[in-house]
């Protein structure tokens, strides 16, 4: 059986938008832009080749508008590239900011019971799976509270439970993590190691130099949707700061 769990071959995105953005092709921050006819084409990924195999902790380092979310999403299939070919061949678990899955008027137990029902769990299961979410989260105390009255620091703590309550081959994660709660990012990158030790993956996007090192041991340097660099943590964020950080 190959390691591989997600792979994309030469995979390019670029779509249209009305109205000019500001600072063009050449520009240090965000996707590449290609003005012609009175239209505006943002390509924001292009040619970009890549493999997740099993076991890889992978961070992505680029400024924002570079191509982390949207490389993710397209790792996760759920965006449809314009060319070029992804494959995957495992479970998938997600973890982005534009929504943890759970329902902001459920309370926090109601959430994590439906979201045990989705990733497979049986209704036998679900007492022990939930009493795991809010151990991990420490928030056993607002097992009862919609969730929409968390803060954003708890809903993490709660999405991040979920998101690894059953095995999954590769855990993708989008900027979920601040950068100023160093307990639970230990609790956290102790979990992902029982997680990784079972030959799972893991891809983390993050403006974060901190959280990408506790995380990932190798990472991807994007530039306006190019992948530019891949190496160990430390070399690719030294190269970001060097290259991509100048003013």
């Amino acid at each position: 059986m190959s390691d591989a769990l997600i792979e994309l071959d030469k995979v390019s995105l670029s779509y249209q938008v009305r109205a000019a953005a500001s600072g063009g092709e050449g520009a240090r921050v965000g996707a590449a832009l290609v003005r012609k006819a009175g239209r505006t084409t943002v390509h924001a990924l292009e040619d970009v080749s890549f493999t997740l195999a099993r076991g890889d902790r992978v961070g992505l380092v680029g400024h924002n508008g570079a191509g982390k979310s949207t490389l993710l999403r397209v790792c996760a299939g759920r965006i449809v590239p314009t060319s070029g070919t992804y494959r995957c061949s495992g479970r998938l678990g997600t973890l982005f900011t534009t929504g943890l899955g759970l329902h902001p008027d459920s309370t926090v137990k109601q959430n994590i019971r439906e979201a045990s029902l989705l990733l497979g769990a049986t209704f036998g299961e679900l007492d022990s799976l939930v009493a795991d979410v809010l151990s991990f989260s420490e928030l056993e105390s607002y097992a009862d509270v919609e969730f929409r009255r968390l803060s954003a620091g708890m809903r993490t703590r709660i999405g991040f439970g979920v998101a690894t309550l059953v095995d999954c081959d590769a855990l993708l994660i989008d900027e979920v993590f601040g950068a100023g709660d160093p307990g639970f990012r230990q609790k956290a990158s102790e979990r992902i190691n029982r997680l990784t030790e079972q030959s799972s993956a893991l891809m983390v996007a993050s403006q974060s130099e901190r959280v990408l090192k506790d995380f990932c041991d190798t990472a991807v340097l994007l530039s306006k949707g190019r992948l530019v660099a891949r190496g160990p943590i430390d070399e690719i964020w030294d190269t970001y700061k060097a290259e991509y950080l100048k003013k």
